[in-house]
């Protein structure tokens, strides 16, 4: 059984290269003036199950990567410039004390480092408030405590925040027990994860990155269903990665990208998924770059393991584990949702990172598992990238809805304006105040005409224009209603009340 680690494995030669890489952030890390943790320190580990979630997640991962030999060194004995493991943490925590440490004291140094280049960004304020709100995000793995009151939230910056990482994994561990992945709904099949790498160039590109996405998300559904998976979730995250060369001098730091699927498939084709598995790898040209888990699901912790990863020093014979390979795994389960070693990443390659993995999603659900998602909250970053033609098509689509509501509008308008300008045109012809939009809107409702606030103003301010009588018209439409409301008197009327006022007075 073949663990995997061989997707980090590498030569000698190249694990060198990485140490002489942390060496350097290590002799960088010492001229760092701000804390770690945003200032927070460490009041307790924890013991809840959510706490070892977290910490087989961000630490595990990381201590059986094998570009970090550094970082393990370190986090046995904790450099000068960091800061020391509170007293009352106990013994047997002090350990995964110190490594959260370490992992706090690499995220403030990438912190650092992309503010020392905040030039490279594409735009430098939101690449500060960017890095402002990175550093405050409140971290994760133990309880902290700050001296003043702690307003933070989380930054959301899930592709490069580790604490925000987390919380969208874990996120979807809730939305998938309390959807497809319920006991009752786990009976009788196996989870499995596959996991594959993909290099990449030493610059990423927003639509590159799409494109590979699109790409090997189709590849990994043509796998499910090939091998019967029912449902699952796709996982994509990038790493910095230096791939193995025969002469030193042509080695460099390049971006993988890694795709992890989790899904469920009956017993019955748990003997068969190795070689339909084999099968469609190598049409779709994935032979020998891939790792197959499978796990009974009634397992108790059977989908966190395969999620989040369990520890270090974990037995996954104990759990009856089937992995591809004749080894064993001796340094636990790596997880679908493992956290990647961002803190490798040069200033250049941070900021074309950040730009171009800027609001994709971490996770898409298929299957039977996609109504998993339904009704239920989402990474906090879900904007998406889109290509050129992505956004041509979705302003056409806009600009054809609003032209749609447009032409409706204009049609209720064209119909409330036959009925109030004859109201108008009353009132301007008894020569009082112009008819604002409330005097209006009552005088159409009393008219059996409901309008709205909005359409009143804008008959209100339009009227007058539609009033096309001529000067004439006008006249004469305030003569006949003058001689409504005043009528005229006949005249030999008119002299026998003249007489009969003469003889009253004499």
């Amino acid at each position: 059984m073949t663990t995997m680690d061989s997707l980090t494995a590498s030569s000698p030669k190249i694990n060198q290269g990485d140490a002489n890489s942390d060496r350097r952030t290590d002799n960088q890390s010492s001229d760092r003036t701000r804390p770690i943790f945003g200032g927070r320190t460490i009041s307790a580990m924890g013991n809840r199950p959510q706490d070892h979630m977290d910490r087989d997640l961000l630490l595990a991962s990381l201590l059986r990567d094998r570009r970090l030999p550094m970082f393990r060194k370190q986090c046995l004995k904790l450099p000068e410039w960091a800061p020391a493991v509170p007293e009352n943490i106990p013994a047997t925590f002090r350990g995964r004390a110190q490594q959260l440490i370490m992992l706090g004291s690499t995220q403030q140094h990438l912190i650092e480092k992309m503010r020392g280049s905040i030039d490279l960004a594409a735009d430098r304020s939101k690449g500060q408030e960017m890095l402002d709100a990175m550093e405050a995000c409140p971290p994760r793995g133990a309880l902290f405590s700050r001296g003043t009151l702690d307003k933070a939230r989380p930054c959301g910056h899930a592709r490069l925040c580790p604490w925000c990482h987390a919380r969208s994994v874990e996120r979807l561990y809730r939305q998938l027990l309390a959807g497809p992945c319920m006991p009752e709904r786990l009976a009788g099949k196996h989870l499995i994860v596959f996991r594959t790498r993909v290099d990449d160039s030493d610059e990423l590109d927003a639509h590159d990155v799409r494109n590979v996405r699109n790409e090997y998300r189709y590849k990994l559904r043509c796998l499910a269903r090939e091998i019967g998976i029912e449902g699952g979730v796709i996982l994509h995250q990038v790493t910095p990665w230096m791939p193995w060369y025969d002469r030193p001098e042509q080695k460099r730091k390049i971006f993988a990208h890694v795709f992890s699927m989790v899904g469920v498939v009956d017993n019955s084709r748990v003997e068969d998924i190795g070689q339909a598995a084999r099968k469609v790898c190598y049409d779709q040209m994935l032979d020998g770059r891939y790792e197959i888990m499978m796990l009974l699901a009634t397992t108790p912790q059977a989908l966190r393991y395969l999620l989040f990863g369990s520890s270090y020093k974990f037995d996954a014979s104990e759990v009856g584990l089937l992995a591809r390979g004749p080894k064993a795994m001796p340094y636990g389960i790596q997880g679908a949702a493992a956290l990647e070693p961002w803190f490798l990443f040069d200033e250049q390659q941070a900021w074309s990172y950040a730009a171009a993995m800027h609001g994709t999603r971490l996770y898409d659900t298929f299957g039977t598992w996609r109504k998993s998602q339904d009704g239920q909250e989402r990474c906090s970053r879900k904007r998406r990238v889109k290509s050129a033609d992505g956004n041509e098509k979705r302003r056409w689509a806009f600009q054809g809805e609003n032209g749609r509501r447009c032409d409706d509008a204009k049609g209720r308008r064209r119909q409330l304006a036959a009925v109030a300008l004859p109201l108008y045109q009353k009132v301007e012809d008894r020569g009082g105040k112009h008819l604002g939009s409330p005097a209006l809107r009552k005088a159409l409702s009393e008219a059996g005409c409901d309008v709205s606030d909005r359409d009143a103003r804008w008959l209100a301010k339009n009227l007058p224009a539609m009033d096309t009588r001529t000067a004439l018209e006008k006249f004469t439409a305030k003569r006949k209603l003058y001689l409504e409301t005043h009528p005229r008197i006949p005249y030999h009327l008119l002299e026998r009340q003249d007489a009969s006022v003469t003889c009253n007075q004499a």
